[in-house]
């Protein structure tokens, strides 16, 4: 059931024969074995190895059961272009909701959620005592074998070597996540609060030893029990500490949204804290493509999958390392603000006790410029230990990069050039790629250009540090704003600057031309320059700042022409179109910048639903984001996939994994998520099926119109051809009635002329 997908007849023949009854069984049996075989092995030293044996298979059992519940949670794919859609979406909602029913009604939230706290405690989440959560024991209560009772693992255990320590806490952390997916899958399936769910009557074999439990039973250990957890996880670590333990997503799998439950992989896990995988993160989210829904997924699925993957991989991988090869973002942070100390020491000092100024001096004979040998000592220091945090901050840079820039650089090269993938048999070429692709990295370039200023501020002269002051302005963001628009703008200011060097070369040939006496600047007096090199180098160096000065004051038409043409081409435009390119690149970036936060206030990243949409819906933004499109759970989604084996993947994950494998993302729900739909009476599953019937009806209808549509268009083309001959007919008519009427009235004009004249005579 597990492999195979979902299969509504297998789950209800399961839960038909009491499934969740046997599941309870078994967390019984483990509970009383576990407690009975620790006492007995006390005193019976020879059965510990048999009991070691038993309790890892206890514990992958448990592992199996909680899995295969959560299994029972998984649809069917459903094709809304299937001509028995409506029928079949009906059953599937019917199928879910008795299985929710079935499971509220047989599985021991009790248990559940006690089991919870129980293998937490007995994790490697705990190693600190300070972070051990006390079971929730009902103390007016005297319960057999009560799963609250706290559990304690024995220092035998804690040295067995057949099934050591690590893999106990690990088996133990996923049975407590386990646990955690279960009852949330659970508790909070939508069609636990649709009308159905009431409707619904089970049959059961009558079993007078069977407990039934209510959806009351559950919110009530779920207000005790599971709730504490929570509160207590968030108290002792942080809000969102949980989300590296246990991952959640909503996928979309034909025409319904299913949630799926996973344990989170061990890289997130170690790395929960990484400062390099938060850089990177906050990096993605920055640069990701948001002109639209489609693309902001698209292009963060293939961030994820072709960036983020495998740098956790390699940070994960460092962490085998010797210290401190192993902590190499720690080491990184700390070089940084270790840098930045110094450099604000460093530039205090030359401020304030640098004397002179320029001289003929060497540029290494600094230690005339300071009256005291004291400061030169503190500045050697200062330069010292800077120099060593740059080189050990670019050494780390390196340990933690180099193999992911270079493996994500190949791969875009591969899709690039898919003709020359074979040249990479050649290891000559290969390196030379490898190397050419590690040296494009622009944050490696920046940190080798810190160190070479480091290097020449500490043994050529104090001064170089000053550009090292360019570093603390990349840690301010609105003054790394203002650089980054510069850096994006290179290229335009470069070819206006090239524009301008020909406006002036051009200005220099007609002043040859047209004049016999020279100009200078009002910098400079350049009119004795000899040779049209010396002209250009003058008008580069002092024509971009001011206006032709003449040495006689008589104003010719030439001379004001020239005049007038130099100051509106070099002073006012060129001077303006390179202020205005490095200013709307600002405001580009600040723009841009403000969307992105925007965005991120107001709209959920993954399916692009508005906080206003979802709060219309009485669906609060925050948990949204947070817990059911949460987006860095998807990569770790992914991450999952990844990593798991194949043949251990359900139904539906195996369905995601295939769709990453075409390149295509619609998994992910585009406008749809599931509390939205379904509601807070949790009717939206069944009105979208109400709704489909309610287009089944109306498909014969349509499908005869849309046959009958050049039918209607011919008729149409006659009835305006009919028309427009009435149309001529009519105004034929008009005419033969206006003709008529003129006629008629000029005969009684005639007929009232003759009898005047009868009259007058």
């Amino acid at each position: 059931e597990l492999i195979q997908g979902p299969n509504r007849a297998n789950q209800a023949l399961l839960l038909e024969n009491d499934i969740c009854a046997d599941v309870n069984r078994l967390w019984l049996i483990v509970r009383i074995d576990e407690f009975a075989f620790r006492g007995l092995i006390q005193d019976n030293e020879d059965l510990f190895d048999s009991w070691m044996d038993l309790l890892k298979a206890m514990r992958l059992a448990e592992v199996a059961a909680l899995r295969f519940l959560l299994s029972l949670h998984e649809e069917e794919e459903l094709d809304e272009d299937d001509a028995e859609f409506a029928e079949m979406a009906e059953a599937v909602i019917e199928h879910k909701t008795q299985t929710v029913k079935r499971m509220i009604e047989e599985l021991s939230p009790k248990a559940l959620a006690d089991k919870i706290i129980t293998h937490w405690n007995l994790s490697k989440e705990v190693d600190d005592l300070k972070y051990y959560i006390e079971p929730r024991k009902e103390e007016e209560e005297n319960i057999e074998y009560d799963t609250a009772d706290k559990v304690e693992r024995p220092k035998r255990e804690v040295q067995c070597e057949t099934y050591v320590l690590e893999e106990q806490k690990d088996d133990c952390l996923e049975i407590c996540a386990l646990c955690y997916s279960v009852f949330m899958a659970v508790y909070f399936a939508p069609e636990a609060r649709n009308p159905l769910y009431k409707q619904i009557q089970i049959e059961r074999i009558p079993d007078p030893t069977r407990k039934l439990f209510t959806f009351n039973t559950w919110s009530s250990n779920k207000t005790k029990v599971f709730d504490h957890f929570l509160e207590t996880v968030a108290k002792t670590r942080n809000e969102k500490y949980l989300h590296f333990l246990f991952g959640q997503v909503e996928i979309q799998r034909g025409s319904r949204l299913q949630r799926m439950f996973f344990v989170v992989p061990p890289p997130i896990r170690t790395l929960k804290d990484h400062p390099l995988v938060h850089s990177w993160q906050e990096k993605c989210q920055q640069e990701v493509d948001r002109s639209s829904p489609e693309a902001q997924i698209d292009s963060f699925s293939d961030a994820v999958m072709a960036q983020y993957i495998p740098f956790v991989l390699t940070q994960y991988e460092l962490l085998n390392n010797p210290w401190p090869f192993n902590k190499a973002g720690e080491v990184i942070s700390f070089c940084m603000k270790t840098t930045m100390f110094t450099t604000c020491i460093i530039n205090a000092i030359l401020v304030n006790t640098y004397t002179g100024s320029y001289s003929h001096h060497s540029i290494l004979n600094s230690d005339l410029h300071f009256q005291n040998h004291v400061w030169i000592y503190l500045l050697t220091a200062f330069t010292s230990v800077h120099l060593a945090f740059s080189l050990i901050w670019l050494l780390f840079h390196i340990l933690s990069y180099r193999q992911h820039i270079i493996d994500a650089g190949v791969d875009e090269w591969k899709e690039a050039n898919p003709r020359l993938v074979s040249m990479l048999n050649n290891p000559a070429y290969k390196f030379y790629l490898s190397t050419t692709i590690f040296f494009s990295d622009k944050e490696l370039l920046y940190n080798m250009f810190l160190v070479l200023c480091s290097f020449l501020g500490r043994y050529v002269n104090f001064l170089f540090n000053s550009v090292n002051t360019i570093d603390l302005c990349m840690n301010v963001p609105i003054l790394y704003k203002v650089i980054q628009s510069i850096n994006n703008s290179v290229k335009s200011v470069l070819g206006t600057m090239i524009l301008g060097f020909c406006l002036q070369y051009i200005f220099v040939g007609y002043g040859f031309i047209f004049f016999s006496a020279a100009y200078g600047f009002a910098d400079m007096d350049t009119g004795g320059c000899a040779t049209l090199i010396e002209c250009l180098k003058a008008h580069w160096d002092y024509g971009f700042r001011s206006a032709p000065v003449w040495h006689s004051n008589k104003l010719t038409g030439m001379r004001f022409t020239f005049d007038y043409f130099y100051n509106l081409s070099i002073i006012l435009i060129m001077a303006a179109i390179i202020s205005g390119i490095i200013i709307d690149t600002f405001a580009d970036l600040k723009e841009e910048q403000t969307f992105i936060e925007d965005e991120q206030k107001s709209k959920c990243f993954i399916c692009s639903l508005t906080k206003s949409e979802l709060e219309r819906a009485k669906v609060k933004f925050q948990k949204h984001i947070i817990e059911d499109h949460y987006m860095w759970a998807y990569a770790r989604f992914l991450l999952f996939l990844d990593q798991e084996d194949p043949s251990s993947l359900a139904g539906p994950e195996s369905y995601v994994k295939q769709l990453i494998k075409e390149n295509n993302s619609t998994y992910f729900p585009n406008k749809r998520c599931i509390e939205m739909e379904s509601g807070e009476s949790g009717e939206g599953h069944l009105e979208r099926v109400c709704r489909v019937r309610d287009m089944d009806d109306f498909r014969a209808p349509l499908k005869s119109i849309a046959d009958n549509t050049e039918v209607i268009k011919k008729a149409e083309n006659q009835f305006k051809m009919e028309l427009k001959e009435l149309r001529a007919t009519v105004l034929g008519f008009t005419q033969v009635l206006q003709k008529l009427s003129t006629l008629m009235a000029s005969q009684d004009e005639d007929d009232k002329k003759k009898k005047k004249k009868k009259k007058g005579g």
